[in-house]
């Protein structure tokens, strides 16, 4: 089975995110929500939640739509309602990825690796 992309994003020094090479302008950073919502999930990491993230996979009905609005986003044709559902989508993927990591250094170190 081929290994599936990794949702992989990067914040620019303007504020802006590049992500899989679409540069995309935020114009609110709504990140420090989502992680004051997702810390409580993240301070009680056990194993058996460690082990759901460090399993966790886009789907690929997920990676198909976010390719399809990667490509519309680098053609300048995205609308509003879907540059608000690349957003959301770029916000989650980058905590969750976050989480995902934590969630496998957590596993090796109680010898519970992936």
């Amino acid at each position: 089975m081929a290994a599936r992309p990794e949702c992989r994003a990067e914040k620019m020094g303007d504020g802006n995110r590049l992500v899989s090479g679409i540069l995309l302008p935020m114009a609110f950073d709504v990140a420090p929500l989502v992680d004051e919502l997702l810390a409580p999930l993240e301070r009680k990491l056990s194993p058996e939640i460690a082990r759901l993230f460090a399993d966790w996979e886009l789907s690929p009905e997920t990676e198909a739509r976010m390719d399809d609005l990667g490509d519309k986003a680098n053609d300048g044709k995205l609308t509003s309602e879907e540059d608000a559902e690349l957003r959301a989508f770029i916000l989650l993927c980058e905590r969750l990825s976050i989480l995902k990591l934590k969630s496998e250094l957590l596993l090796r170190q109680s010898g519970s690796a992936a």
